[in-house]
């Protein structure tokens, strides 16, 4: 049945085409957004299918065309595409208000970080996932390492991502996944490490993790992939929550690990809270904070800390498209750090070296936005990100001060089928720290003042080309990065990508990216002793890392009603890497026994990557579900010079895939603290207020453990032996977590009980450290 609007539109548009001559009309106005009357920027405007206009930096449009009867589609990322038919008289000019619907935020998801601008994930190139700020509330995760562990094919180890088994353990120093705040880097200037504390946990807008090469747009250290943590601003109307929580863990599996007694039993208590406003229509302002208190079973990793932050921009009526504004966080935290067990049978979360620190962290981030008339848009953010650290003596033991600019140019052009993006970086630091060596730190008479001066500067640019069922993307970067006297200057690096709808849901994609990572101060100079003559050791000679990542995948969208929404989603993946730095345990004259970082030189990973996930509602049932397994092969082809033979390698991958090789012959061709196989899955039910969800974990065991630890027995007796022994048959580990909830709509109030670890598991993070038994988690959180 052909609905009437269009018999009247071919109708009308017979009749018009009829005439000998028709005069030119003009048809002009605004968008707006129906719930709010924002004004839209960038809506695309099409007549009869053929593109026509974009609406301005006001909202405005301007179309001049022939007489006649047409059909306009609007369109705009986030919103639901509006149709209209509209018949315009010779010579008429007509002004038309159109109201688009903001897209339903459960039915679609948006990121950012793979284009630098809002597209949806369907569309993507490279793998994508993301973390809502629903789920953070849901699980009562504390920090971002806690959320990112969450993802299928991602890792937090002790503080250390890794992608799809890209990253072992390297001592909470260097990373080769970007961590980025807003889309600006924030990596440590001295350690080159991730402050997870730091991140505004309670104006999270969502978390998204970028798989694959990244470093076109975010250099250095984006050589496995990207996490990047977008804050929100204040909606139509005032919003203020605040969350109050409190945790308490359980006793051990054994009771011989339990160190505490009853009346001094471990637990952890805080608060979040957030205010956001838009104030007279052309200010945001968004104030929020957390305080921390825990006393962990970990012993001497206790911790407290104090975190403030804002968010403001303002948006001057005279001056249409220009938007400017501040960020700004600090955070005060007394920190215990957990570093080595006493050994690794009864005495897993008794310490045999640890450390107390503060720190103070203060973040401000100036920001400029400005979309001119012809549809250019800047984006310059600033960012000084500064770190004290205190040790046992009240000296300071580390500042680490680092400048940042990041400038962004992005313009669409021919009928928006073309999306360039180019842009400009520079950073420049300032550090020093007690753990470097004293003789590199001396100023021009001799005395320990002296800074580290860091220094990257790079370009990029991006093209984007969108048709119809394509979209594709090539980009290049070329960057000069430099510590004092060594400057490293990067080959240029390229990525490209395509992804092709090959029917309404079903969306086929595949990308190519290098890849680089300068060593971090840390890796390079640090020297620091663990216990009595047994060290973390520096190497002055590394190299950069380089590498490239291909990837092809395919994803499916699928419907189980009108409100809810699924896809399944299937990855394959190749990375390779050069001169991969790796740290190693030994004796190294004349610096002495320990840890020290090496160039090992080349590693190959292959694998795959399922997920399936799916929200909104069915019937009454709000549902929303993730589930995804990893397989990653990470291969030392330095050691095993024959898998360098692509046939070889698949031949390895595909042979030993459920073997277990911890206590193997053939072990050391797997890189070091990898898990094989990894699940994540989270499953959550709402219904009349009621809430009901779980979370599942599985690692498969490390089946390569450096058997250099042995030299750590030499200070610490039994600290590796006893748990290689007890896990040499272990398939590995699995865990999970209960919650439960009710919401008080009457009150906007709601309460949650959840359990962590719930089969009380005995699980390492990496040797030396346990993770934590079970625990019993109650959450308040209040909506104002």
């Amino acid at each position: 049945m052909v609905p009437q609007k269009y018999l009247i539109f071919l109708f009308a548009y017979i009749f018009s085409s009829a005439c000998l001559f028709s005069q030119k009309a003009t048809l002009f106005g605004t968008v707006v957004d129906t719930s709010n009357g924002e004004k839209l920027i960038g809506v695309n405007i099409s007549l009869n299918g053929k593109a026509a206009a974009v609406t301005d930096r006001g909202g405005k449009y301007s179309i001049e065309l022939d007489s006649g009867t047409y059909v306009l589609t609007f369109s705009a990322v986030g919103y639901e595409s509006l149709e209209e038919i509209i018949t315009l008289k010779p010579g008429e000019k007509r002004e038309v208000k159109f109201l688009m619907k903001e897209m339903p935020k459960e039915l679609v998801t948006f990121v950012v970080s793979g284009s630098r601008y809002d597209k949806e994930i369907n569309k993507e190139t490279v793998s994508m996932d993301v973390v809502s700020a629903q789920l953070i509330k849901n699980t009562n995760s504390i920090d971002v390492a806690e959320i990112v562990n969450r993802v299928p094919g991602v890792q937090i180890t002790d503080g250390q991502a890794s992608i799809r088994g890209a990253a072992g353990y390297s001592y909470g120093i260097g990373t080769r996944v970007s961590f980025l705040l807003d889309g600006v880097p924030l990596i440590g200037g001295d350690l080159g490490n991730v402050e997870w504390n730091l991140i505004p946990v309670e104006n999270i807008s969502q978390v998204e993790i970028m798989k694959g090469a990244s470093s076109v747009f975010y250099g250095s250290g984006s050589l496995n992939g990207v996490i990047n943590v977008i804050t929100g601003w204040p909606s139509k109307e005032p919003s203020t929550t605040v969350s109050l929580y409190s945790q308490v863990f359980g006793d051990p599996s054994r009771p011989a690990t339990k160190w505490w007694s009853a009346l001094d039993q471990p637990v952890s208590t805080g608060m979040f809270f957030n205010h956001s406003q838009r104030i007279k229509e052309n200010m945001d302002l968004v104030i929020g904070g957390n305080f921390h208190y825990d006393r962990s079973p970990l012993e001497g990793n206790n911790q407290a800390r104090g975190r403030l932050n804002f968010k403001y921009q303002f948006r001057p009526k005279k001056a249409p498209g220009l938007v400017f504004g501040l960020n700004g966080l600090f955070m005060y935290e007394r920190a215990g750090r957990f570093v080595l067990w006493r050994d690794a049978d009864s005495n897993i979360y008794r310490k045999t070296f640890g450390s107390d620190d503060k720190y103070y962290f203060l973040i401000l981030d100036p920001h400029i936005k400005y979309y001119d008339k012809k549809g250019n848009k800047h984006n310059l953010t600033m960012r000084y990100y500064r770190k004290f650290r205190y040790g046992f003596d009240g000296d300071i033991d580390a500042i680490a001060n680092n400048m940042m600019l990041d400038y962004q140019y992005q313009r669409k052009f021919y009928k928006n089928m073309f999306t360039v993006t180019a842009g400009a970086y520079i950073n420049y630091g300032w550090i020093q720290s007690n753990l470097f060596p004293d003789s590199l730190q001396l100023d021009t008479n001799g005395n320990a003042k002296k800074f580290f001066q860091t220094y990257a500067a790079a370009a990029f640019g991006q093209l984007e080309f969108n048709y119809r069922r394509w979209s594709v993307v090539a980009g290049v970067r070329y960057e000069l990065n430099g510590a004092d006297f060594l400057v490293e200057g990067s080959l240029p690096v390229f990525r490209g990508g395509i992804n092709f709808r090959a029917a309404k849901q079903t969306f086929l994609r595949g990308s190519f990216g290098q890849s680089y990572r300068i060593p971090s101060l840390g890796e390079r100079f640090i020297r620091a002793e663990l216990v009595p003559g047994f060290f973390v050791l520096p190497n002055y000679d590394l190299r950069p890392e380089t590498g490239w990542n291909a990837e092809i995948g395919i994803r499916q969208g699928f419907n189980i009603t009108k409100k809810w929404t699924g896809y399944a989603d299937i990855a394959l993946y190749w990375m390779e890497y050069r001169d991969m730095i790796q740290y190693n345990i030994g004796n190294y004259p004349p610096d002495g026994v320990g840890f020290k970082a090496f160039n090992i030189g080349r590693a190959r990973i292959m694998g795959f990557e399922v997920t399936v996930g799916g929200k909104g509602n069915i019937g009454p049932v709000q549902l929303n579900a993730y589930a995804g397994y990893n397989y990653a092969f990470p291969a030392d082809l330095s050691a095993f010079p024959t898998l360098v033979n692509v046939g070889a390698y698949l031949d390895t991958m595909f042979r030993i895939f459920g073997q277990h090789m911890l206590d193997s012959a053939n072990n050391k061709m797997i890189l070091p603290f990898r898990n094989r196989h990894t699940v994540r899955a989270d499953i959550d039910l709402q219904w009349k207020g009621i809430g009901f969800g779980t979370t599942f974990y599985y690692m498969s065991t490390y089946e390569n453990i450096d058997p250099n630890f042995l030299f750590i027995e030499l200070a610490i007796p039994n600290f590796i032996s006893p748990w290689i022994n007890n896990h040499k048959n272990d398939a590995g580990d699995f865990t999970m977590d209960m919650r439960a909830s009710y919401t008080f709509k009457k009150w906007k109030a709601k309460v949650s009980f959840l359990i962590k670890n719930l089969t009380n598991l005995e699980y390492i993070a990496r040797p030396g450290v346990m993770n934590l038994p079970r625990s019993f988690n109650l959450r308040l959180d209040f909506n104002f």
